[in-house]
């Protein structure tokens, strides 16, 4: 297959970029003809082994024909559909519209999800739960998974005075909460657990993450290839997401796997692992919980050899040929419908396409990569019933084509909603009319149109058609 991913940025060092250009690599491994497009320079953090093309935009010229196109964050779907390179994957690693930094632009995201003219594929059940119960729509799940190569266990740590408690993730994005990590470790060291914070981020340090009055290990930017050794180096792992925001978080698998007994919250993606007690789970948003967890866990040599079993357990189930086959198998699936989908029906999506293109013109996005907008062009209602609109007017034609007279007439009335109508859409709703004996309403129709554009050819044959009939009559 020809298999192409729409990348914001390739050079920040993201888990759901990385499971991306993991998944690349093997499916370019496998035959394959995997291209990355992204807006942004060839990443340096990691061996990408795929085609990699570099853009301002993600247009036409610069993507691929192909039988797969993978929009991996929700402003790369418009450009995608506009771009009319093959059937549209929105791949979701996790919900934008939850995040607190996207409040401005959740209902950009939330139309964008709405579009039936793509492919929703996820990575978790609480992700397809939520994208079932919100947009009415059944994504395609595949297995996350991680790179045990890297992700593997050593022999348990010998216990010591020091606790090594690893806390992953960007101070900035409110719903990781790692501002409550750092209260609760700082109330297990206040509380006489000789605690030493290993701190591990993409960004750097936030100002409220200085002067801590424990010891502080930090990490910045670390190449995947050496994250394994960093967690095996570690006591505990704190996870602190605080909400359905938080679609899967590969740190926390990542470090079970090498063997490190984790504290988790209680939160869906968490939870969504796999059966039995391969986390001290505690109450979002609760230092004190947090800390008694990282207490017991650090403390209570059963409890730790219970949760590093059921981890190592656990972590089995997320391996890269079993992601990566599943993801053959949808893929495959989806570029298999669309090679044998009727050619009316490829030109309506076609159209489609480039309806949506109205709307992707407009979004100038200059992303960090996994999940906040640095800067979106507002993208106004008017254009997305413009979207809208077109939709409606390709599927008057499809089921105008299939016989389907009615229908193809109440789709063409629906795509009277946009703001910008064009003469077409007249013109077309006036066959509909006329098809179903309804010549006053297609002529009204027909006349419409002429008003929009005078020298329409079809409009003005067929209301003179019309006016024939009538004087024939």
């Amino acid at each position: 297959m020809r298999i192409t991913y729409l990348v914001e940025d390739s050079t920040r060092i993201w888990g759901g970029v990385k499971a991306v250009f993991d998944a690349a690599n093997a499916l370019h491994d496998r035959g394959h003809v995997v291209t990355v497009v992204s807006r942004s320079t060839r990443p340096q953090w990691m061996d990408l082994r795929c085609e990699f093309v570099q853009t301002e935009q993600f247009e036409a010229s610069s993507i691929p024909h192909s039988d797969v196109l993978v929009a991996t964050f929700w402003t790369t779907v418009p450009p995608a559909l506009a771009a009319n390179r093959g059937p549209v994957v929105h791949y979701c690693q996790g919900y934008e519209g939850d995040n607190p930094e996207m409040a401005a632009h959740r209902t950009n995201i939330e139309r964008v999800y709405g579009l039936d003219t793509t492919h929703l594929v996820t990575i978790s059940p609480n992700l397809r739960t939520l994208l079932r119960d919100k947009f009415g729509r059944d994504a395609k799940q595949v297995t996350y998974a991680i790179d045990h190569a890297t992700m593997f266990a050593a022999e348990p740590r010998v216990a010591t005075g020091k606790v090594r408690v690893a806390l992953v993730g960007p101070y900035e994005i409110a719903w990781k909460d790692i501002r409550t990590g750092l209260e609760a470790c700082q109330l297990a060291h206040q509380a006489g657990l000789e605690l030493e914070l290993v701190r591990i981020t993409n960004t750097q340090p936030h100002p409220d993450e200085q002067d801590l009055g424990m010891p502080v290990e930090w990490h910045q930017n670390v190449p995947p290839a050496e994250m394994g050794a960093l967690y095996r180096s570690c006591d505990v792992f704190l996870g602190t997401s605080r909400g359905a925001e938080e679609g899967f978080f590969l740190p926390a698998i990542e470090a079970m796997a090498c063997g490190v007994p984790a504290v988790l919250t209680e939160i869906p993606c968490y939870q969504a692992y796999g059966e039995g007690q391969y986390a001290l789970f505690v109450k979002p948003q609760s230092p004190q919980a947090m800390a008694e967890a990282l207490v017991i866990a650090a403390r209570h040599p059963d409890v730790r050899n219970e949760l590093r079993t059921n981890g190592l357990r656990i972590a089995q189930r997320f391996r890269l040929d079993e992601h990566v086959s599943q993801l053959e198998a949808v893929f495959g699936e989806i570029a298999h419908v669309a090679a044998t989908t009727p050619q009316s029906a490829l030109n309506t999506q076609h159209s489609v396409g480039n309806a949506v293109g109205v709307l992707a013109a407009t979004t100038r996005a200059v992303c960090d990569g996994c999940g906040t907008v640095a800067r979106l062009d507002e993208i106004g209602n008017k254009l997305i019933a413009t979207v809208r609109a077109e939709l409606a007017h390709q599927r008057g034609l499809l089921e105008y084509e299939n016989g389907n007279l009615q229908a193809a007439r109440r789709s063409f009335e629906a795509a009277l909603d946009g703001t910008a109508i064009p003469a077409e859409v007249y013109n077309d709703l006036g066959v509909a009319c006329f098809g179903v004996g309804e010549l006053d309403a297609a002529r009204r129709a027909f006349e419409h149109a002429l008003a929009i554009e005078p020298t329409h050819p079809d409009a003005r044959a067929n209301l003179k058609a019309i006016e024939g009939r009538r004087a024939g009559a």
